[in-house]
């Protein structure tokens, strides 16, 4: 009982109830087992020695007074409580003592491909085997949602089948829809040899439906069947939790002719969706009677503030929401599976729960299509009519907060109430895109894999930086303006997707440093949203041979100048022969610049000295800075005063 810390990670443990007599524990790891209850650990959360929480965290990150759960088929309490912290946790205990104990058979199903993959035909023939098929020219616009039932090992399913319109148009949206806990079923024709993008909708599923798995469909137009030479490389990456349950890894099908395939990939949706982590995890029964009278409200009421929520709940089951806690820790439950949406870490949304995802979907999907936003422009007046009807009343200012915290639209400068889709407008043209000379700074960020619409998203993030809405955006490209200490300084940045896979930035102005530092900034964020997307960062040659040139020397950030810099502290120009200072273009660059303690970092740039070659010391036209709390440090701050 003295034992302080104890580590049983990966040793396939399935009951650890000798465990609880511990009562001196402050660490306990109990990764990588096969835990499915934990309701045995209660007496040590409880224990007044030590405030023990259950956590899921890497190794690495681990601190005291934790109890290490992660990688368990943790069925009580389920993860998604305990990913809310202790007090959750406890309390869902309490209410286990409580409670009548149910079980969910609900989930999303959720198709995904090009526009006329044949999404749409799947989806009414898995709901009816002899449902007319749609016509070749008809499309589904925005999102169709249908319910799916069947029965599996005695439990009756509810499945949600989400047919998301695949047009090139609603890519920025995706991001905010496509979630975890659900199976995506990923359709192609053979209608063509190419065009499937699966080296979008592949990545796109990793970054936002976590470990979901991935069902790949071929969808054999006239008969036709490929090998889809161009899934092979995906296919490589294991973290794609792609379904190889056959050889090649996809399932045919042939709706036209008697549902051709149709049995054997229903047997594999079936058997998919019966083994998500949430289904047959046990819920409190007061749990269960809310969410079957959302299910029967929603239509009614598909959005409603938070507190209004909160008497709802009280009311259906007022013995299971007794305090605030129980109300949020089921609303980020349901959250969680997609059943609602409440984004309770965002100030402007947190005060609202959306109980019909496909209300808002609605409401977005709306503005994208309709013929008086094509310019990439929505007017006050046609953003009041396009919301005009009775079930938006009341909740369209949580939907232009929508717009904006997911960077779908911003609102204009002028006139007030105006809003700009950037997935909308134009593209840049090409007489507009700025030319690299030496008053220039430029890097640029290149992908493997590349998200859609990165610059729009980063438009509507700095749209303060926007000095004119309707001739500084476009699709693919964005011009920023920003007044500042030193001066004005101005900035440019373009994606290109279709090749290269790349965003440029390039700034030019007194303060022209900042404004690249502000960018990135914005960029880098963006780019958090995006789980495994690593671009590598360019910077790029200024000589004069490389200015105005349309193949300028780079350096990579990391694998170049950083590992060269380690041994010398200049680098060389291919096309000039010219000579930099690492430090210098990492400086002007905005970007980390690591400490080596082997020189004296302060020692001013004109005192190094290269005998038989010119060195080229950009001007930093930017104040020194000099922090320390040091003594010893005088004489360094001397030393920068002359």
């Amino acid at each position: 009982s003295a034992l302080t810390e104890l580590y049983l990670q990966h040793n396939q443990l399935t009951d650890i109830t000798p465990l609880s007599r511990l009562s001196s524990l402050k660490e306990l790891d109990l990764r990588n087992n096969q835990l499915t209850n934990v309701s045995s650990l209660i007496s040590l959360l409880r224990n007044n020695k030590a405030v023990m929480q259950l956590v899921a965290k890497e190794f690495y990150i681990l601190g005291g007074n934790e109890i290490n759960v992660k990688d368990n088929p943790l069925k009580t309490p389920p993860m998604e409580v305990i990913e809310q912290g202790r007090e959750a946790v406890l309390r869902y205990f309490e209410q286990l003592d409580e409670e009548t104990i149910e079980y969910l058979y609900e989930a999303k199903l959720t198709l995904v491909g090009e526009g006329g993959a044949g999404k749409t035909s799947l989806q009414k023939r898995l709901l009816k085997k002899n449902a007319a098929l749609p016509k070749t020219e008809e499309r589904t616009r925005g999102i169709a949602v249908e319910q799916w039932r069947f029965k599996r090992k005695r439990n009756s399913f509810v499945v949600h089948v989400w047919d998301f319109g695949g047009q090139d148009v609603y890519y920025p949206v995706h991001r905010f829809f496509l979630t975890e806990q659900c199976v995506f079923v990923l359709v192609a024709s053979t209608r063509t040899a190419e065009g499937h993008n699966f080296a979008y909708w592949i990545p796109t599923i990793y970054q936002f439906g976590g470990d979901s798995a991935i069902v790949l469909v071929q969808n054999c137009f006239d008969g036709n069947r490929q090998s889809w030479a161009d899934i092979k490389t995906l296919l490589e990456y294991h973290d794609f939790n792609i379904v190889r349950t056959k050889t090649p890894a996809f399932y045919s099908i042939n709706l036209p002719n008697g549902n051709e395939g149709l049995e054997e990939l229903k047997e594999v949706l079936e058997h998919q969706i019966s083994h998500l982590d949430h289904i047959g995890k046990p819920i409190f029964a007061s749990w269960k009677k809310v969410r079957e009278t959302i299910a029967n409200i929603l239509h009614e009421k598909p959005c409603m503030s938070y507190h209004a929520f909160s008497e709802f709940c009280r009311k259906i089951a007022p013995n299971g929401f007794e305090q605030d806690i129980d109300v949020a820790t089921f609303t980020r439950y349901m959250h969680q599976l997609g059943i609602l949406l409440w984004y309770h870490n965002y100030d402007e949304l947190k005060d609202w729960v959306i109980l019909s995802p496909k209300w808002a979907m609605d409401a977005v999907y709306t503005l994208i299509d309709d013929s008086a936003t094509q310019n990439g422009i929505i007017a006050a007046a046609d953003l009041r009519r396009l919301w005009s009807a009775t079930c938006y009343e009341g909740s369209r200012e949580v939907l232009r907060h929508l717009l904006a915290r997911f960077k779908i639209a911003f609102p204009k400068k002028r006139p007030q109430g105006d809003y700009i889709i950037p997935t909308r407008l134009e593209l840049m043209p090409n007489n507009m895109e700025w030319k690299t000379d030496q008053a220039c700074l430029a890097i640029e960020y290149h992908f493997d894999f590349m998200p859609k619409a990165l610059v729009n998203q980063l438009s509507a993030d700095l749209s303060s930086f926007i000095l004119h809405d309707e001739q500084d955006v476009w699709v693919n490209a964005v011009n920023f303006t920003m007044t500042a200490p030193l001066g004005e300084a101005s900035a440019q940045v373009v994606e290109e997707a279709l090749v290269k896979k790349r965003i440029s930035i390039k700034t030019r102005g007194n303060d022209a440093r900042a404004l690249l530092l502000r960018i990135m900034e914005g960029l880098n964020d963006i780019l958090k949203d995006y789980r495994g997307v690593k671009p590598a960062i360019k910077v790029v040659c200024r000589c004069h041979k490389c200015s105005n040139s349309s193949r300028p020397i780079m350096w990579d950030y990391i694998e170049e100048l950083l590992s060269w810099r380690k041994d010398g502290d200049s680098v060389r120009c291919n096309a000039s022969r010219e000579d930099f200072l690492i430090d210098n273009l990492l400086y002007q660059a905005a970007l980390p610049i690591p400490w080596r303690e082997s020189e004296n970092m302060l020692k001013p740039s004109s005192d190094k000295k290269k005998v038989g070659t010119k060195i080229v010391s950009l001007n930093l036209n930017s104040p020194s800075i000099f922090i320390s709390y040091a003594k010893e440090d005088l004489e360094h701050l001397q030393t920068l005063k002359k």
